[in-house]
């Protein structure tokens, strides 16, 4: 399966699954997909590469926070990769 979406949807039913304690997360649309991506990969390339799967799991809490408070899932992830360009822009701390 080379389809990011479609692994993300099946990756998403199979912890849907997962027991009596499972939680669904809700289907995850291409541009989500596509913007995690681009996240990833800006951040691989602009820092260390283990930083990518970290960037996206902080992301995805920040999401569910400002949704969870109230705001619109896409704008949450406009303020992540703005926040992303700004601290790849920025000189390295320290």
């Amino acid at each position: 399966m080379t389809d990011p979406t479609e692994w993300v949807a099946q990756f998403v039913a199979e912890l849907a699954a997962g027991g009596d304690d499972a939680v669904s997360v809700g289907a995850v649309d291409a541009s989500t997909v596509g913007a995690l991506l681009r996240i990833a990969r800006e951040v691989a390339h602009g820092s260390e590469r283990f930083n990518a799967p970290l960037s996206t799991y902080v992301a995805g809490r920040y999401v569910a926070a400002r949704v969870a408070a109230g705001a619109d899932e896409a704008t949450a992830i406009a303020e992540v990769e703005e926040t992303i360009r700004r601290m790849l822009a920025a000189p390295p701390a320290g």
